[in-house]
């Protein structure tokens, strides 16, 4: 069987690719500059790649830690300090009483809109529950400057209350629906956040703490993984 004889390369063709190359440069150098433009490019990529999934700032994580932990430590001070809170400011332990409290209503509201932008909690939940506990926020931080609780709290405690436990309980049932949440963690933000403040003697704001905490992880673990 006859074997085919290797075509010449054109003279044209030998021309071209002499003149792709620099004065002195040998041929191997060229394909070893190509290997290197190529592997800066797949490193270019990653690079932005990571970036694109590294949270784009603190504000992302830090409101849900600090729900997170204001409501533990709300649940440890009831652990510590048995019985209904008192409207009493008698020493450093009431301030820091409401003090969690505050800081508590106020990371919720934040970290329920942040939620809510990146599509953990849509729907209206979570502006149920700002609004709510923005109420709260004007009792609660009344009564810390005034240092006692101020006569008219009743009227914005209670339509705040409300207006929080059915935000908790719709927005669980909506991410539920929507498969955003495992049906483990729906039942932390339904059944803490209903009974956050409504039993908070018996230490149940440990409950939508740990809800808080999950989201935290959540929105840090692409980062990690980046």
């Amino acid at each position: 069987m006859a074997t085919s004889a290797a075509r010449p390369i054109p003279r044209e063709g030998r021309v071209r690719r002499a003149a792709d190359l620099r004065p002195g440069q040998d041929p191997s150098a060229r394909r070893c500059s190509s290997r290197v433009d190529a592997a800066t490019i797949v490193a270019m990529t990653d690079i932005e790649t990571a970036v694109h999934h590294r949270p784009d700032s603190l504000l992302r994580v830090v409101p849900s830690i600090g729900a997170g932990v204001a409501a533990i430590g709300m649940a440890l001070y009831q652990v510590l300090t048995p019985g209904a809170p008192q409207a009493t400011f008698g020493s450093a332990l009431d301030f820091l009483r409401d003090g969690l409290f505050l800081l508590y209503l106020v990371a919720s509201i934040a970290a329920m809109v942040l939620a809510r932008r990146q599509g953990l909690l849509p729907g209206i939940g979570a502006w149920l529950v700002g609004v709510g506990y923005g109420l709260l926020v004007i009792g609660v931080g009344a009564g810390l400057v005034l240092q006692r609780d101020p006569e008219w709290f009743g009227i914005l405690g209670l339509p705040g209350n409300l207006l929080a436990m059915a935000g908790f309980i719709t927005a669980a049932i909506v991410a539920w629906r929507a498969r955003r949440i495992p049906g483990w963690v729906t039942l932390l933000l339904a059944v803490g956040g209903f009974f956050a403040v409504l039993a908070t003697e018996f230490g149940t704001s440990v409950l939508i703490g740990c809800f808080w905490l999950w989201t935290a992880r959540g929105v840090l673990r692409p980062a990690r993984e980046s």
